[in-house]
């Protein structure tokens, strides 16, 4: 697994720095932040599982547990992908 959290550190170390950045704030408030959406959004992880030739990244079911394990080590709220 170490392999493949270097690749998610690598592909969407950007998303993960804004949800570390954020995540108190989002504890706090109770609400999830629109820079975040759009942070997924344009890192194309609202279509992570969706294959390439629909638009999506084509992640495989590993790859997907893998960035949302990332993510919930800064905050498991916003890890609700």
């Amino acid at each position: 697994m170490d392999g493949t959290r270097e690749w998610v550190r690598e592909r969407f170390g950007e998303v993960l720095d804004l949800v570390a950045r954020r995540a108190a704030e989002v504890d706090r408030t109770a609400e999830f932040p629109e820079d975040v959406l759009r942070a997924y959004q344009e890192a194309g992880l609202m279509a992570a599982q969706v294959p390439p030739e629909l638009g999506g990244l084509g992640l495989s079911h590993l790859q997907f547990a893998a960035v949302v394990e990332e993510v919930a080590r800064y905050s498991g709220a916003l890890s609700l992908l």
